[in-house]
C-alpha cells in the first residue's frame, strides 16, 4: 500500500473516529489510552502488595461488566484465591472477615448479591506451574478472548526472555490485549524517594522494549502508614505507545483491596 494511501486512511480515521477499543472502566485513564490497539502488550508493575493483582482483577471486573470476554493466568495465586479476592472487592466485606467471623444479615445479603454477580461474567481463571505457549494459543483459538491476563511475568520466564515476544505474537495473531504484571527491583526501597522508574523493572530491557504501555503502581501509605488515604494511590504511566506519559491518582482502600476513582470536586 503507498504511503499516500495510507495517509488518507489516517486522515479518515481521524475524520470519523472509531470507538475506544480499550476503556478500563477508569475515567482519567481511558482519556490517556485512547489511541490504543488491539494486539498490545501492557505491564502493570509494583513492589509486593502494592496493589499489582488488585488492579488487574478491578481492569478484569471493568472489562466483565463490558460484555468482554477475559482470561487469567496465575503462577502464584489458585483459582479459588483469586475469586475469594473478587468476592472481597465487589461485597466490600474486609479481608479479616472472610475466614472464621460472624457474618451480619447484610453482608451476608452484599456477598450473595456479589457472588451472582461475578458468576455472571465470562471469564476464567487457571494457575499454571508452567507457561507452555501452545496451551496458551490453543485457549485463545477456543476461547475467542478479549483480554488476558498473565500474573508474575517473572516466575514464568527464567532465562527464556524470547517468551515475551511470543506472547506480543500472540496478541497481533488472535486480534487481543495481553496484560501483564511486574515486580520491581528491590534496589528502589534505599532511595529516598521510592517512585518508581522504568529501570526498576526486573529484567526491564526486554519488559520495557516489548511493552506497548508500562503503568507503575505507587502508594506512599505503603511506606508511611500516616499518610491521608485519599488520592493515596498514583498510577504513573512510564511508557505510552500511543502519546504520553502522565501521572494520575487512584484510591485503594486496603481493606478490600480496591482501586476506584477519585471523586473530583469543582468550584464555581
Amino acid at each position: 500500500m503507498s504511503n499516500e494511501k495510507v495517509l488518507e486512511n489516517i486522515l479518515k480515521d481521524i475524520k470519523e473516529p472509531k470507538e475506544q477499543i480499550l476503556k478500563t472502566g477508569f475515567e482519567e485513564l481511558d482519556s490517556i489510552l485512547t489511541e490504543v490497539e488491539n494486539s498490545s502488550i501492557i505491564t502493570i508493575s509494583g513492589r509486593p502488595s502494592m496493589g499489582k493483582t488488585a488492579f488487574a482483577l478491578t481492569l478484569l471486573k471493568n472489562f466483565c461488566k463490558q460484555n468482554k470476554k477475559c482470561l487469567y493466568l496465575s503462577s502464584r495465586e489458585s483459582e479459588k484465591l483469586l475469586l475469594k479476592r473478587m468476592l472481597i472487592q465487589n461485597a466490600e466485606i474486609p479481608f479479616y472477615k472472610i475466614n472464621g467471623s460472624k457474618f451480619r444479615k447484610e453482608e451476608i445479603k452484599k456477598l450473595e448479591l456479589a457472588k451472582n454477580e461475578i458468576s455472571s461474567w465470562d471469564f476464567k481463571i487457571e494457575y499454571l506451574s508452567s507457561l507452555e505457549l501452545t496451551d496458551i494459543e490453543n485457549v485463545l483459538a477456543e476461547l475467542k478472548l478479549n483480554y488476558v491476563f498473565i500474573e508474575d511475568i517473572q516466575l514464568f520466564m527464567y532465562d527464556k526472555d524470547w517468551i515475551l515476544k511470543e506472547l506480543k505474537n500472540l496478541a497481533h495473531r488472535y486480534d487481543l490485549i495481553i496484560f501483564i504484571t511486574s515486580s520491581l527491583s528491590r534496589k528502589l526501597e534505599k532511595r529516598t524517594d521510592k517512585r518508581p522508574f522504568l529501570y526498576d523493572l526486573k529484567q526491564t530491557a526486554t519488559i520495557e522494549d516489548i511493552s506497548d504501555i508500562v503503568m507503575m503502581i505507587y502508594r506512599e501509605d505503603y511506606y508511611n502508614y500516616k499518610f491521608d488515604l485519599e488520592n493515596n494511590a498514583e498510577i504513573i504511566i512510564a511508557k505510552n505507545n500511543f502519546g504520553g506519559v502522565y501521572t494520575f491518582y487512584l484510591n485503594f482502600d486496603p481493606k478490600f483491596a480496591k482501586f476506584s476513582e477519585v471523586t473530583k470536586n469543582y468550584d464555581f
